[in-house]
Order: structure tokens, then C-alpha cells, then sequence
């Protein structure tokens, strides 16, 4: 359980790079499109924040919707990184 949890965390920083990586090329000019990557969080954030980023609390809506950004991009990162595990021990035996 523990093992799991440990590789979750990681997978959860690796997401959070990710969505900070996202976010800086989706402000440079011409990337704009690379902020779709972005959309899961802002709509998860929409929940609380129904004006989204024109509400009173604007910085609070982009930290919640980075932070649930980067858990939904967590689980694909684990998935991949089970997948590289599971294929490194076929490997082995």
C-alpha cells in the first residue's frame, strides 16, 4: 500500500510539472492552443467558481484548477509508468 501511495505522490509531481509546463507554453504567443491541455482543471475549478477567472477570488480558481489538473494528469502517468514496469519485468524473465 505504501509502494503505491509513493508512486502516486511521484506521479502527482509529474503531473504538476506537466500542468506548470502547459501553462507557461500556452502563454507564449502563437502556442496558444497547448491551454486546451489546461480545460479538465478550469472545469473542475467551474464548480466552485461558476464566473471562472472573472470571480472575486481569481487566484484562488487558477491554483484549484491547476491542482485538479495536474491530479487528472496524474493517473495517465502512473498508468504509463505501471506499463513501463510491467514491461521491464517481462523483460527480465
Amino acid at each position: 500500500m505504501k509502494m503505491e501511495l509513493r508512486k502516486y505522490a511521484w506521479s502527482f509531481v509529474i503531473g504538476l510539472i506537466l500542468t506548470v509546463f502547459a501553462a507557461l507554453a500556452g502563454s507564449v504567443p502563437g502556442l496558444s492552443g497547448v491551454g486546451v491541455l489546461l480545460a479538465p482543471g478550469m472545469l473542475g475549478a467551474a464548480i466552485f467558481f461558476r464566473q471562472g477567472i472573472h470571480s472575486d477570488w481569481a487566484n484562488a480558481y487558477l491554483v484549484i484548477a491547476g491542482l485538479m489538473n495536474a491530479v487528472l494528469l496524474a493517473w495517465p502517468v502512473l498508468w504509463f509508468w505501471t506499463l513501463i514496469g510491467r514491461a521491464r519485468q517481462r523483460g527480465r524473465t
